[in-house]
């Protein structure tokens, strides 16, 4: 974006702001200043026709609902759509789809055993399947097979990568973005509209969230540097084998740190106006 390779005024971003203008026309008034709670009420209320929301919501969806629940995949154009087709390349693709959350134990715990014996059950085929089971969310393990109610939340691994999404470029132009959508999707709003409040700021934005991206990954890496240093101290004490660990921990560092750089050259070349 700072190199000028593409804009907000790009024929697929157009094309893309068009089509979210579209769909949000479709949307419950108002809908932009509801919390994820709300948007739910609102549903089991019958006052929406579809939430979007993935396997985590749909067993509380389904107690909540005085009417009967189904599951469809959120409908995209395709390469042979007349108005949106030219940009498209295909289905989106579910293959980066990851655990919901990370599982840790408290350093200090004093059940430390007790804890991590529960987490090889929670993480093992019987334990994740009875988890899956309660929840209604999906199983994160290998091997088992969900349950037909959650079987549509499935992720779909073929097809291609997902476009733009201007939060995972960073928080600054995902701010941005999300301040403005009113102008878009407003009854009175319009693609020009939203373009001529947003794209006059984006710039700032992008050098903004680059810059903290790099410094947040050197910050990082410092931390890990103390680390591999430690165990570096340990292997050669002859205090465990330790060498695998700090390989990989040296090839992480030297990636992250070349990412860092890398951003830090493309902000001194294109970060000016």
């Amino acid at each position: 974006y700072l190199a000028g390779k593409w804009s907000l005024r790009s024929p697929e971003i157009i094309n893309a702001f068009k089509l979210m203008r579209r769909v949000g026309n479709f949307f419950t008034p108002g809908f932009l200043q509801l919390k994820r709670d709300d948007a739910i009420f609102q549903f089991t209320q019958e006052k929406a026709l579809m939430i979007a929301s993935g396997s985590y919501d749909a067993q509380s969806i389904r107690v909540q609902s005085p009417f009967e629940v189904g599951v469809f995949s959120v409908p995209m154009p395709l390469p042979d759509d007349p108005e949106y087709g030219p940009f498209v390349l295909g289905f989106q693709s579910e293959a980066a789809l990851g655990g919901q959350a990370a599982f840790a134990i408290y350093k200090f715990s004093e059940n430390r055993d007790l804890a991590v014996d529960f987490l090889h059950y929670i993480t093992s085929v019987k334990g994740n399947t009875k988890f899956s089971k309660i929840s209604g969310w999906l199983p994160s393990i290998i091997g088992i097979e969900p349950d037909e109610d959650i079987r549509p939340f499935m992720p779909f691994l073929g097809g291609y990568r997902k476009g733009i999404n201007f939060y995972y470029i960073g928080a600054e132009p995902g701010d941005l973005v999300n301040a403005n959508f009113h102008l878009l999707l407003g009854p009175d709003g319009s693609v020009e509209a939203f373009l001529d409040e947003v794209e006059p700021k984006m710039r700032d934005a992008m050098v903004t969230t680059s810059i903290r991206g790099a410094d947040d990954v050197l910050s990082d890496a410092a931390y890990f540097d103390s680390m591999i240093g430690a165990l570096y101290r340990r292997n050669t004490a002859g205090d465990g084998e330790w060498t695998d660990r700090i390989s990989e921990m040296l090839e992480s560092q030297t990636y992250q740190e070349e990412v860092s750089f890398y951003r830090r050259h493309e902000i001194a070349l294109y970060g000016q106006n």
